[in-house]
């Protein structure tokens, strides 16, 4: 077996291995709670099979998520992942990732602001930068206590562009666990397979991903490199075996 085949190998099981590990939880919720809504079917009140259903429907949309993930990674992977790169204005991809989760993050009771958005272009594919940015914002309003705020912003740095994602804590907020429960409406960090696919989305792009704690929260960092660096140049790497861990959104 060829060192090529070796690595697509051990990405292929170590992608399996992932899949069986994050997906047991959901599918582990939903039997649990259809179990419990069958042998308690005669004395459920209406209210109580609705608060079983609603857990049930969180637990599908949560495998639904992750088997969505891993399609997308099995096909980066694989190197079948089309990537449609040009000269494009990144503030507008930040512009419509926070008007189309604004929404959603206000009902969490957290802030969404754009802090500095510079006009400048970059050599992006918009769809899949778009798919990292909202995996990264949404993920920091789930980790947000009600009263915080996240932050993006968009600055020129060396020899591209430094998107960075902010959330910071509410006054007398207490800091969220972050230690991934699991459990339906649980705040955990995004799941490895979505770690993965950004950071690969992102290799693509020439560019990486990284992040800072810092005493109110924590910043994710995505950086894009200029069309004329060299980093723009480098091949995606296998998502699932980095060079370096880069932390995750």
């Amino acid at each position: 077996m060829s060192d090529r085949d070796k690595s697509a190998s051990r990405a292929t099981s170590e992608l399996l291995a992932i899949m069986s590990h994050e997906m047991r939880t959901p599918l582990h919720a939903i039997l649990s709670f259809a179990q419990l809504g069958e042998q308690r079917a005669a004395s459920l009140t209406p209210e109580k099979a609705a608060h079983y259903y609603k857990l049930i429907e969180e637990s599908g949309r949560r495998l639904l998520d992750l088997l969505s993930d891993a399609v997308d990674l099995a096909d980066l992977e694989a190197g079948k992942r089309v990537f449609r790169f040009a000269s494009q204005p990144v503030e507008t991809v930040v512009r419509a990732v926070v008007d189309e989760l604004r929404p959603h993050v206000q009902s969490l009771g957290v802030g969404l602001e754009v802090a500095s958005c510079e006009a400048a272009r970059g050599w992006i594919d918009r769809e899949a930068l778009m798919q990292v940015l909202r995996s990264v914002v949404t993920n920091a309003a789930t980790l947000s206590s009600p009263g915080g705020t996240v932050t993006v912003a968009l600055a020129r740095s060396g020899s591209g562009l430094l998107l960075s994602v902010t959330r910071r804590a509410g006054q007398g907020s207490a800091p969220v666990e972050t230690q991934d429960s699991g459990g339906p409406g649980s705040k955990a960090r995004s799941s490895r397979l979505k770690i993965a696919l950004c950071r690969g989305i992102m290799t693509a792009h020439g560019g990486r991903m990284w992040g800072d704690e810092h005493g109110t929260g924590e910043t994710v960092h995505l950086e894009i490199p200029d069309r004329n660096s060299s980093r723009a140049e480098v091949k995606p790497v296998s998502p699932l075996r980095p060079s370096a861990p880069d932390p995750a959104p």
